[in-house]
């Protein structure tokens, strides 16, 4: 009996395995390369497909398959059958639920085909299949996913610039999502730059009943006609963004992202000059309950909340997040209304930030609660259940109005250094700003907790003994400086450990993000990071 259950549990086993096997061994790659001259069948770079579509149609694909893009521009009106695009409009591409589209490769004409570089060998998906430069004749959507195909976070876009589509007809479903309509599809978007897309709704990104997670991706230099310009979430749209990068977009509401009757969590992303003509530079949000941490939100411009605009009763968490140089007739930071005289106020919770922009921080129209604690406020705050409220200069290492101080010179006279000018400013913080150490004292000690650049959140920043919270995005931390060690003094050790890491960059062993000093990072170790650990050598606490 025994033996006849081995029997058993043994063939189970070798199905189970061989099931397994075949899964893994079928999975394939189907290559994609403007350029090749062979086959045009997908099977090799040599034989590569010439165009995205015919690979997203290839017979064989299968879950668990992977497309490789080679560098050059991909249309979504161009296959076999067409080869030179028929000027459709309504053309898209579609993502495949266990399908990953990876882009950046060198491609069939390079040494290495194989060799990955998305800035390098920029991949692009573009809409602008008529007339160049002329966006009425684009595809409406470079990507779009019906109701009924429900994507899930196994369809995977990774690596490309997706341009140049223009949603701008009057309706539904061609009036939302230039760069890409959801429609109850949620999939995972990495290191892709949406960039001068157009619609009259989310020009770069629309979700309908749509969740997808989006990490390391651009938006940039998007437009609309209305709301949105670089995202918009509808009706129970709840994306996932991490280190996401709004800039230099254009509305009339909602700048960076706006949401109606959605929760969109935002983690560590930079909101940058972005400009809408009413509502919201950096976002809008109705009936929504957004979150947000460890963010930036800079130089964006609105009339009415220049950060974030919020109507029709928005449970707002914000954690963590540097404001600062946005503008706004009415809100600098916030702005809180009864959009047509509709809705309930909101409720507000402001944790561990910096608002400073003028003595306009937050207009409260509708009265909302708002409850702000551990925060640098300019011109300061005393609303109900507010504790821990500081209004002093943050010290930025560049201030965005007036120019600021430097990064990385001697601790005790600071001064512009080279790399730190930038137009929209460094709102690292001096080692002097009052916001180090000043966070919530009771929060919890996470040791996974990171700010935006992935550093730990709990450092003992001004070297009291004590790892406390700092105020805003970034985490002090006198390594910036040359203390690699945390000790609070750059000597021999630091050198140690910064000699270790000499002439390295990500892809190295040996690499150490602390010891990348000089501002703005460039991911690796040389001469101007050794020059910022030699103007401080010997400086401490």
């Amino acid at each position: 009996m025994n033996k006849s259950i081995n029997i058993k549990n043994w063939l189970t086993l070798s199905i189970s395995l061989s099931v397994l096997y075949c899964t893994v061994t079928l999975a394939d790659i189907i290559y994609v390369d403007t350029s090749a001259t062979g086959a045009n069948n997908g099977s090799a770079w040599a034989d590569a497909y010439n165009y995205l579509q015919d690979a997203l149609h290839d017979p064989t694909l299968t879950y668990g398959d992977e497309i490789h893009v080679a560098q050059g521009i991909y249309k979504p009106d161009s296959n076999s059958v067409v080869p030179n695009g028929n000027d459709d409009r309504e053309a898209a591409f579609r993502l495949i639920n266990g399908v990953v589209i990876k882009g950046g490769y060198a491609g069939y004409n390079a040494p290495d085909p194989d060799a990955r570089d998305i800035e390098t060998y920029e991949t692009i998906l573009s809409g602008e299949i008529g007339t160049l430069n002329d966006p009425n004749d684009n595809c409406y959507h470079v990507f779009y996913h019906p109701g009924g195909i429900n994507l899930d976070d196994t369809a995977v876009l990774d690596g490309f610039t997706i341009t140049g589509g223009n949603a701008n007809d009057q309706l539904d479903p061609h009036n939302r999502g230039g760069g890409m309509l959801n429609y109850q599809s949620s999939p995972m978007i990495i290191r892709c730059t949406f960039r001068d897309n157009r619609a009259i709704y989310g020009g770069g990104m629309f979700n309908s009943n749509s969740s997808p997670l989006l990490i390391h991706d651009t938006f940039i230099l998007n437009s609309v006609v209305l709301y949105g310009s670089g995202m918009y979430n509808l009706d129970n749209s709840n994306p996932i963004l991490t280190h996401c990068i709004f800039k230099f977009n254009s509305a009339v509401a909602g700048g960076g992202i706006s949401s109606a009757y959605s929760d969109p969590k935002v983690t560590n992303c930079t909101f940058i000059g972005n400009s809408v003509d009413d509502l919201g530079g950096g976002m809008c949000s109705g009936s929504s309950s957004p979150t947000v941490s460890n963010c930036i939100f800079n130089a964006n411009t609105a009339y009415k909340g220049g950060g974030i605009y919020n109507f029709w009763s928005c449970d707002v968490n914000v954690t963590n997040c540097t404001f600062s140089g946005n503008q706004a007739t009415y809100g600098n930071t916030m702005a809180f209304e009864k959009w047509l005289q509709e809705g309930d106020p909101s409720n507000v919770q402001i944790i561990n930030s910096i608002l400073w922009d003028g003595e306009n921080e937050i207009w409260n129209d509708d009265g909302s609660t708002i409850r702000i604690t551990y925060s640098d406020v300019q011109g300061g705050w005393s609303g109900s259940g507010s504790v821990g409220i500081i209004a002093d200069d943050p010290c930025f290492v560049l201030n965005p109005s007036d120019g600021g101080d430097g990064w990385g010179d001697n601790l005790s006279t600071p001064g512009i250094d080279e790399g730190a000018n930038d137009d929209y400013g460094d709102l690292h913080l001096l080692p002097y700003s009052p916001c180090i150490d000043y966070g919530d004292p009771n929060a919890i000690h996470d040791q996974n907790a990171t700010d935006l650049e992935n550093r730990p959140r709990f450092l003992d920043g001004n070297c009291d003994g004590q790892s406390i919270l700092d105020m805003g995005a970034y985490e002090f931390t006198f390594a910036d400086f040359g203390d690699i060690d945390h000790s609070c003094d750059i000597d021999l050790f630091d050198f140690t450990l910064f000699a270790q890491a000499w002439q390295t960059d990500k892809n190295k062993l040996t690499w150490n993000y602390l010891c990348d000093l000089a501002r703005p990072v460039d991911g690796f170790i040389d001469y101007k990071d050794l020059r910022i650990l030699c103007k401080n050598w010997l400086a401490g606490k």
